[in-house]
C-alpha cells in the first residue's frame, strides 16, 4: 500500500495529513507552507476537515506555520471555531473532574477513557481535540450506584426503560447516556466496553487490574493503561469502519506517547481474544498514514496477515475519495466479515444488528414481558419495510425505462 502516493490526489489530503498530529516536523511545515501558498480550495479543505474531525488541529497548524496564505475570513472562523472548542473542551474537562470526585467520594471506581483524557495523553492539550461527550467505565456491580450519583448531580438519563426492557438492554449494550442541564455535557456510563453487536478483543477483568493513576485538571485520577487504550481505539476505529481521519491520528499520537508500548504482549493478548487483525490494522493505518513510530516488526506481520493490508488500502481510499458518503449496510457487514479473526464473530457482528430488538423496536410497540419474543419478528419486519421502501423508487425508475424502451 501506498498511502502517500493516494493522499497526494489533492493538495487538501495532504494538508489534513500534514496536520494530523500535535506538533509539526520541520519538513511537516515546511510541505504544509508550500501547500497553503498553492491552489487549495480552501471551502472543500475545510469541509473535509470538520468530516475528519480535524478542524482543530488544522486550525492550530495553519495558524502556527502559515497564517499568511489563509483567507482572512476564514483566519477569522478558525480562530473563532477554535476559541469555542477550546471553552467547550475545557468546561467538559472541569465537568469530567466534577463526576469523577462525586464518584470516588461514594466509593466508585470510575476509569474516564477517550474525550479530554486522551485529548490530554495523546495531544497534551484538550483544545487539539475535538470531542462531544465524556465517557467513563465503572464496575458492572457498581453501575446502579453510579447512576444515583449521575442523577443526584443534574443528569438525567436519556432512554426511559421498562424493568424488563432495562434487564434485556443490559444484556445488549454496554452504556447508557445522560445529559446535564440544560442540554450541558452528555456522559457515556459505561459497565462494559463492548456490547453484543460489536466484539471487542478486551479482557475486562485484565483492564481494571492495569489501571494506572494520572494527574487531570488538578485531581489524581485512574486511567486505562496505555497499551489497553491503544487496543480500544484501535477498536473503536474499526467499529466505525475507520471513517475518519482523527480516529488514525488518536492512535498515532498515542503510540508516540508511550515510552515503550509491549507490542509482543499486545498482540498475543489481541490474538487470545479474537482482535488482532483489529489492532494491527490500526497500528498499520497510523505507521502508513502518520509515520507513527510502530516497530518494523509489527508493520510486517499486519503486512503478511491476510486482509489486513487490503482493509487498510479501501479505508485510505474512503478517507479521501471525492464524493465519499457514509458506508452502506452491505459494506459494513462485508468489513466486519473481513476484519475479525473469527469467522463466528464475524458473522455475528454482520447479523446480529438485522435480528436482534433494540430501543427502535421497543418504542413502536409497547409489550408484556410474556410477549416479548415478538420483538424478534417485529424487528425482521421494521427492517425490511425500511429498507423495501428505499428500494421501491430504484425500483420504479428501472421499471419505467423499461417499458420505455
Amino acid at each position: 500500500m501506498s498511502a502517500r502516493m493516494r493522499v497526494a490526489s489533492r493538495p487538501e489530503h495532504e494538508v489534513l495529513v500534514c496536520c494530523a498530529r500535535s506538533r509539526l516536523r520541520p519538513e511537516d511545515e515546511q510541505r504544509l507552507r508550500a501547500l497553503a501558498s498553492g491552489r487549495i480550495d480552501w471551502v472543500y479543505l475545510m469541509s473535509a476537515a470538520d468530516r475528519h474531525g480535524m478542524t482543530p488541529l488544522v486550525s492550530w497548524h495553519l495558524k502556527g506555520a502559515c497564517p499568511e496564505f489563509v483567507p482572512s475570513l476564514l483566519r477569522s472562523r478558525l480562530k473563532t471555531f477554535f476559541s469555542r472548542n477550546q471553552a467547550r473542551n475545557l468546561f467538559l474537562s472541569a465537568e469530567l473532574a466534577r463526576l469523577l470526585a462525586a464518584l470516588g467520594d461514594a466509593g466508585v471506581r470510575a476509569v474516564p477513557f477517550k474525550g479530554p483524557l486522551l485529548a490530554e495523553l495523546a495531544y497534551g492539550s484538550v483544545a487539539l481535540r475535538e470531542f462531544q461527550d465524556l465517557d467513563v467505565l465503572v464496575h458492572q456491580q457498581d453501575w446502579t450506584r453510579a447512576e444515583k450519583i449521575m442523577l443526584s448531580n443534574g443528569y438525567t438519563r436519556d432512554l426511559r426503560l421498562t424493568p424488563a426492557q432495562e434487564v434485556y438492554f443490559r444484556r445488549l449494550q454496554h452504556a447508557h447516556s445522560f445529559t446535564g442541564a440544560c442540554g450541558r455535557g452528555i456522559v457515556e456510563l459505561h459497565w462494559s466496553l463492548a456490547s453484543r453487536y460489536f466484539h471487542y478483543p478486551v479482557d475486562s477483568d485484565r483492564l481494571w487490574q492495569r489501571v494506572e493513576t494520572v494527574r487531570f485538571a488538578g485531581a489524581e485520577i485512574l486511567t486505562l493503561a496505555p497499551a489497553d487504550l491503544v487496543v480500544i481505539l484501535c477498536a473503536h476505529g474499526a467499529k466505525h469502519l475507520w471513517e475518519r481521519l482523527e480516529w488514525v491520528a488518536s492512535v498515532a499520537e498515542l503510540i508516540r506517547a508511550c515510552d515503550a508500548l509491549d507490542w509482543p504482549g499486545i498482540l498475543a493478548e489481541a490474538r487470545r481474544l479474537g482482535g488482532e487483525r483489529m489492532v494491527l490494522l490500526g497500528a498499520l493505518l497510523a505507521r502508513e498514514l502518520l509515520d507513527a513510530p510502530v516497530p518494523e516488526s509489527v508493520v510486517e506481520q499486519a503486512r503478511a496477515t491476510r486482509r489486513v493490508a487490503p482493509l487498510a488500502g479501501k479505508i485510505v481510499g474512503r478517507f479521501f475519495a471525492e464524493g465519499a458518503h457514509p458506508p452502506s449496510t452491505a459494506e459494513s457487514c462485508a468489513f466486519r466479515l473481513r476484519l475479525m479473526d473469527r469467522l463466528r464473530d464475524g458473522v455475528l457482528c454482520a447479523l446480529r444488528p438485522a435480528f436482534i430488538p433494540d430501543v427502535a423496536d421497543w418504542q413502536l410497540l409497547s409489550l408484556p414481558s410474556s410477549l416479548y419474543f415478538l420483538y424478534y419478528p417485529l424487528r425482521v419486519l421494521r427492517l425490511t419495510a425500511k429498507y423495501a421502501s428505499s428500494l421501491f423508487p430504484a425500483w420504479s425508475v428501472v421499471t419505467a425505462s423499461r417499458r420505455s424502451s
